[in-house]
C-alpha cells in the first residue's frame, strides 16, 4: 500500500498535531517524505516499526553519549526521562545518523521512562513527575549493582583505570571529607552541570542492564528446576 493512502484516526492525528508535535515542523517536512522504519530495539532485541517524516524526528530524537537514539514521541509528552543533561545528552534536531538508535516501548518504560495515557475527553491528564521522586536513589542503587558485575570482569587493567576514576570522583564523600565547601565544589567535576534521570543512567551502562534482566536462576531444589526448563520449552 502507498504511504499516501494510509489513515489515521482524527482524533490521534489532532492530538500529534496540535500538542506532541510542533504543526511548523510538519510544514517543513512534506508527507511525501515520510518513510515507514524497521529497527531492533537496542536493549531487547525486538523489532520495532514506526513512522517518521524523514529520517526522524527532529523535536524527539537525542544525542545520548554521542549515539543518536530515537524513543517513542508520545513517551516524552510529559516525561522527563530523556533531557538536556550537558554533555552527557542534548538534543539532536537535525543532527540525525540514519543509522540512530532505537528503543521500544517496553524498555523505554523499563529503563524509567513513562508512556502517556490520554485520559478522555473532559479529563485533566496526569504527569508522572511524582514517578521520578526516587530516581537520584535509584541510580545510585543501579550504579552500584552495575560496579558489582563490573568487579567480576577479567580485564585487570581496565578494572584498575576505573577504580582509579571512581576514587577520584567519591573522595568528596570520604570518611575525610573536605569541610571548605568551596573546595568541594572545585574537587567535583564541572562537566556534567544536571543530575542525570535515571534513564541516562540506565541507557549508558544498557549492556549492564541485560545483564541484570538476564541473571542465571538459583536453583534450590531439582523439582524447581523441571519447571523452569518446562517453562522455557
Amino acid at each position: 500500500m502507498a504511504i499516501t493512502k494510509i489513515g489515521v484516526c482524527d482524533l490521534h492525528f489532532q492530538f500529534d498535531n496540535k500538542y506532541l508535535h510542533n504543526s511548523k515542523e510538519k510544514q517543513l517536512k512534506k508527507f511525501e517524505m515520510g518513510m515507514i522504519q524497521w529497527r531492533r530495539c537496542i536493549s531487547c532485541n525486538k523489532y520495532v516499526t514506526f513512522f517518521s517524516r524523514g529520517i526522524g524526528c527532529t523535536q524527539h530524537s537525542w544525542r545520548l553519549n554521542e549515539h543518536n537514539i530515537q524513543v517513542p514521541c508520545i513517551g516524552q509528552y510529559s516525561c522527563k526521562a530523556l533531557k538536556v543533561c550537558r554533555p552527557l545528552c542534548v538534543q539532536a534536531f537535525d543532527n540525525i545518523n540514519i543509522n540512530q538508535k532505537s528503543l521500544c516501548y517496553s524498555c523505554y518504560e523499563e529503563f524509567g521512562g513513562h508512556i502517556y495515557q490520554r485520559p478522555g475527553r473532559g479529563k485533566k491528564g496526569n504527569t508522572c513527575e511524582q514517578l521520578h521522586l526516587e530516581d537520584t536513589s535509584k541510580g545510585l542503587e543501579f550504579l552500584g549493582n552495575w560496579l558489582i558485575h563490573f568487579s567480576q570482569a577479567q580485564n585487570e587493567e581496565i578494572k584498575n583505570e576505573a577504580l582509579i576514576a571512581l576514587v577520584n570522583a567519591l573522595i568528596p564523600f570520604t570518611s575525610f571529607p573536605i569541610s571548605n565547601k568551596q573546595a568541594l565544589a572545585k574537587s567535583i567535576s564541572s562537566d556534567i552541570n544536571q543530575i542525570p534521570s535515571l534513564f541516562i543512567i540506565k541507557m549508558l551502562f544498557i549492556k549492564s542492564s541485560k545483564k541484570t534482566n538476564n541473571q542465571n536462576l538459583k536453583i534450590n531444589d531439582y523439582e524447581e528446576l523441571g519447571r523452569v526448563i518446562g517453562k522455557k520449552l
